[in-house]
């Protein structure tokens, strides 16, 4: 078997931001980690198996990334998850 153009990289340096989720109102749910964290990907999951990412933009304010989440739809997880080149 040959592999070719493999390329092996490093996650970003230091610890991984933590994600913070909170109540906004009753029908968002704020899910905030802090900015800049270059590197990290926020992805969701229904089944802890199969990870996609949330294509929503978050916006920065206060020095965090903020997005809200509509907490009606079905169970979901989040994490943010280091980028790889």
């Amino acid at each position: 078997m040959w592999l070719d153009n493999i390329e092996f990289t490093n996650p970003p340096p230091g610890p991984p931001p933590a994600l913070r989720v909170e109540p906004y109102d009753p029908w968002t749910i704020l899910l905030s980690w802090p900015a800049p964290s270059f590197g990290y990907e926020l992805e969701e999951s229904t089944d802890l198996v199969n990870w996609d990412p949330l294509f929503d933009q978050p916006q920065i304010l206060d020095g965090e990334k903020r997005i809200g989440i509509d907490p009606w739809n079905a169970p979901r997880f989040y994490r943010l998850r280091a980028e790889l080149p």
